[in-house]
């Protein structure tokens, strides 16, 4: 009987513990993004050699809270039922989502704290890469498969580093279509309507109500603008 009550005691600890960190770093991670680079051009020496002491310690320790986030946002993914999934999702990992945000499984988030999902769908397999904020508003639908990244190293620098215009925000608008196995790429905004077609790969902006595919992503055809269509965040099944 004690042996039971301290594996539950230890496995609520942990979820606590993760939530409190979510949360946490959804604090800093808009502090990072709010930023004004010129703030720290007025930073005198001795402060900003503090800061890179501090901060080296945070990164650190931070390594192994991070990754250990991330696997359970990996187990989270295979608990046979999106209901029970979504809880986890909405109040441990930090991620805005409204009720019927229906959230296939199989899928991975990073950086869960940084997405925002409304009223739409997110199909099996799917990685969303919330780095850099992801942002999908209501009717929009993710076939399984697909990749949405928000940072990505620079191919040109001499160091290979993640500079700051490979770390953007992605934005996807009303209606929109995301069919199977695409990839949007950082700072890509899917304005309402658009479709990108599968295994299509999105590297710039997808006008509102056209279809786009092919790797890179470019245009095909008009889609129809009287959409009119809601979803309503109901499944067929509780088990998926």
């Amino acid at each position: 009987m004690h042996k039971r009550l301290m594996i539950l005691c230890s496995i609520a600890i942990n979820w606590l513990l993760m939530a409190i960190y979510c949360r946490i770093e959804r604090k800093i991670d808009n502090k990072k993004f709010v930023r004004d680079e010129t703030n720290k051009l007025k930073t005198d020496n001795s402060k900003i050699q503090n800061k890179i002491f501090f901060k080296s310690i945070y990164n650190w320790i931070n390594a192994y809270i991070y990754g250990w986030v991330r696997y359970n946002t990996l187990l989270t993914g295979y608990i046979p039922s999106y209901r029970i999934r979504k809880l986890f999702y909405k109040y441990i990992f930090a991620m805005r989502i409204s009720k019927k945000t229906v959230i296939f499984g199989g899928c991975e988030f990073r950086s869960p704290w940084n997405i925002t999902i409304g009223n739409s769908t997110v199909s099996a397999n799917c990685i969303l890469d919330g780095r850099g904020r992801i942002i999908i508003e209501n009717d929009v639908v993710l076939g399984s498969g697909v990749h949405i990244w928000t940072e990505e190293h620079n191919v040109n620098d001499s160091y290979f580093r993640v500079l700051k215009e490979n770390l953007q925000a992605v934005l996807i608008k009303r209606h929109a279509w995301i069919c199977s196995d695409a990839t949007i790429l950082p700072g890509v905004i899917v304005n309402e309507g658009a479709v990108l077609a599968s295994r299509g790969c999105a590297v710039r902006d997808c006008d509102a109500f056209k279809i786009y595919g092919g790797v890179p992503a470019k245009f095909i055809s008009e889609r129809n603008t009287d959409l009119q269509y809601e979803l309503t965040g109901k499944v067929s099944w509780h088990f998926m």
